[in-house]
């Protein structure tokens, strides 16, 4: 299984692009940096920061920057 997630970080602000579970604990930074105002794409496989295969389940998407937070959820179904 691989998703891909679309965003876009205004120029000049540092971010980072996070997977976690259901009870909010960090799985996978899929990427950090200064957004360039430009649409990026990340993909996830399915497994954490060790790469090992997650399970069937529901897990966030979290895009921080200084002052928000964008949450999208996807569902990993094995």
């Amino acid at each position: 299984p691989r998703t891909t997630l679309e965003y876009r970080v205004a120029e000049g602000r540092t971010y980072s692009l996070t997977i976690a579970d259901i009870r909010g604990r960090r799985i996978r930074q899929l990427a950090e940096g200064t957004g360039n105002g430009q649409w990026e794409t990340r993909s996830w496989n399915g497994k954490d920061d060790a790469g090992r295969a997650l399970p069937s389940g529901l897990y966030f998407f979290h895009l921080r920057t200084v002052g928000s937070i964008e949450i999208r959820k996807v569902i990993l179904a094995r």
